[in-house]
């Protein structure tokens, strides 16, 4: 929250080793609690100091940018502002939904019943099965200004552009896809400087956080993905205060900026979002599973598992060479015998380690981290790795494994 005019004038003074003294007067004008801490500390240093002591008070706050702001409007050299009428007295001090609606006026929803704006938006499906296919074909929505898969209005005018975290390093998808697509480099921005666009993936980080911010700050995007949640973190997000830690600035962005996040993770063995307290996080989940009861390779099941709205009707998706078609005909899940637990089991984490491994290698802490997560024994981790013919790198205390040339090819 800014500060008053008055308050701003007094930090400013005060800054800058001149006493918080209306011309005139002897007597020091009264601080208010907010900022009183700061100018207290700040008069007992010497004047030479006191910009270090500054800086390092801002570093403490989220509402820097805003104290900043305030300071740059303050005029220390003219007389202080005068102090601001207080509040009256029939006013209240607890928000009702009145206040609340005028908070999040303006659109609710990118697109109606399936994607909120300022919130946390979930797609969960196994791996291989198009998360970031159905990513993108989003993006060609935003950009080319086309009606939503389901025919829906999107609120948004051509070329919104959308900014994508793409922890899974899988660049060559993005641009193999952008490419037949017809989608110019443009449409996508990333959460990374130009000098370093494989950067900002650690959201565990402030500064990633923070560069967040002023890239959508710059952009305006329609749509925020993170791809996928589980290569941006090292917390454990089944654990609640590691969750709480890692979601609660991401819910904090997507509200400040009105603007729909769209995060990416895998299914567990139980078909559940994996994280687990994903879900509690976001007010919509995805799945998009590969039913293929016809054998029809291509086609998928896109649905809302969880929303805080009516549910929208499922949609068939169909994977085409230059994007997808979406129709009200979705296929049914399949309803063919299952192969053993065991045959299914080893198979599911083969699937996993070799999507989890595509883009380059990873620390065996991380992957032994996560498929604990996802529910797959040890056991079957080190049984899929002999099968992939999986290749280990490193030193002692940092070894990572990695597909072998064949295996990648």
């Amino acid at each position: 929250m800014k500060l008053t005019p008055r308050e701003a004038w007094i930090v400013s003074r005060v800054l800058g080793g001149r006493p918080a003294v209306a011309p005139g007067s002897d007597t020091p004008l009264e601080e208010s609690d907010r900022i009183y801490p700061l100018t207290a500390n700040l008069s007992d240093l010497n004047p030479r100091l006191r910009p270090l002591f500054w800086k390092g008070f801002l570093a403490g706050r989220d509402d820097a940018d805003d104290w900043l702001a305030s300071l740059g409007e303050a005029r220390p050299d003219l007389p202080p502002p005068p102090e601001e009428a207080p509040a009256p007295a029939s006013a209240s001090v607890s928000a009702d939904l009145g206040d609340v609606r005028r908070m999040i006026a303006g659109i609710r929803w990118t697109w109606p019943q399936w994607l909120a704006s300022g919130v946390l938006n979930t797609l969960a499906s196994n791996p291989g099965e198009g998360k970031t296919i159905l990513a993108m074909n989003l993006a060609r929505v935003l950009w080319e200004g086309r009606p939503w898969p389901d025919g829906a209005e999107n609120p948004y005018p051509a070329e919104t552009r959308t900014l994508w975290i793409p922890a899974d390093r899988h660049y060559p998808q993005l641009i193999d896809l952008a490419d037949r697509y017809g989608l110019p480099d443009a449409a996508m921005r990333f959460n990374a400087p130009p000098g370093d666009p494989a950067g900002n993936h650690d959201l565990d980080d402030r500064e990633c956080l923070d560069a967040l911010k002023a890239s959508i700050e710059e952009t305006s995007p329609g749509l925020v993905i993170v791809d996928t949640v589980g290569m941006t973190t090292r917390r454990s997000l089944g654990r609640p205060e590691e969750a709480r830690e890692y979601f609660a600035p991401l819910m904090d962005i997507a509200g400040k900026y009105s603007v729909p996040f769209l995060l990416i993770t895998h299914l567990s063995k139980d078909s559940q979002a994996l994280g687990r307290r994903i879900v509690g996080a976001s007010r919509v989940v995805w799945k998009l599973t590969k039913p293929d009861p016809e054998n029809q390779p291509d086609r998928r099941r896109l649905w809302v598992d969880k929303t805080y709205e009516l549910v929208p009707k499922p949609l068939g998706m169909t994977i085409g060479a230059n994007g997808c078609t979406f129709d009200n005909d979705p296929p049914s899940e399949s309803r063919e015998e299952p192969r053993s637990r065991k045959g299914n089991r080893l198979q599911e984490v083969k699937d996993w380690l070799a999507d989890r491994l595509a883009a380059g290698p990873v620390p065996i802490a991380d992957l032994s981290r996560e498929a604990r997560e996802a529910g797959f024994g040890l056991a079957y981790l080190y049984k899929a790795r002999e099968m992939l013919g999986i290749e280990e790198l490193g030193t002692k205390r940092s070894l990572a494994w990695t597909l072998s040339l064949d295996d990648a090819d």
